[in-house]
């Protein structure tokens, strides 16, 4: 740890004796002082000095990158790359997170591909292995009752405070771009106006 008696001590040693001056103490701290005397000598050597002050509503450039729009044919993917989730991935992700991966559109298609009645015999048209082969992404068949579950609630709940936040992101880069006064009362407003809808 610097001792910043000594190190205050250590420079004004520095600024008396300049050039004569022999380093003393640790290295951490001399490498400090030898910065200090640098910064001091161009402050006292300087014509003239500029003060920036910049004051701007920030926010996170990278929020885009991180929150993807998952309208990409998912089905495409399947099939350009049948190893999508492996069974590897299966056990380190796990159940739960695994399904957050499912967009709504897709696992509404999986649900009615599944349910589809044959007209002529009153049966269900394809089974099991016809959606494990058309939906590789889907492992088991328990993931057909959590898929009803979210369908019937129209997405889990990430699915829908993804939705949210870029409702809110969406407001707050439109409201920032017409130079709007902006407050956190602003953004829970339109969060819960969106959670309402």
């Amino acid at each position: 740890m610097i001792n910043a008696e000594s190190l205050t001590a250590m420079l004004a040693d520095r600024v008396a004796k300049k050039d004569s001056y022999r380093p003393s103490g640790n290295i951490r701290e001399q490498q400090l002082v030898d910065q200090l005397y640098e910064i001091l000598g161009n402050i006292l050597t300087s014509s003239s000095y500029e003060v920036e002050n910049e004051t701007t509503l920030d926010y996170d450039a990278s929020f885009n990158d991180v929150h993807e729009d998952e309208s990409y044919d998912t089905e495409a993917d399947e099939e350009n790359d049948p190893t999508f989730y492996g069974a590897e991935d299966e056990e380190e992700i796990g159940d739960d997170a695994l399904l957050q991966k499912f967009s709504l559109e897709y696992m509404t298609n999986v649900i009615d591909f599944y349910d589809e009645i044959d007209a002529t015999t009153g049966k269900r048209k394809h089974t099991w292995k016809n959606v494990q082969h058309r939906f590789r992404r889907v492992p088991r068949r328990q993931y057909l009752g959590r898929f009803r579950k979210y369908v019937e609630s129209h997405g889990t709940k990430k699915q829908k405070v993804d939705d949210i936040e870029t409702f809110v992101y969406e407001r707050f880069e439109a409201a920032r771009e017409s130079c709007l006064p902006l407050h956190d009362l602003d953004l829970k407003h339109w969060a819960l106006q969106r959670a309402q809808e």
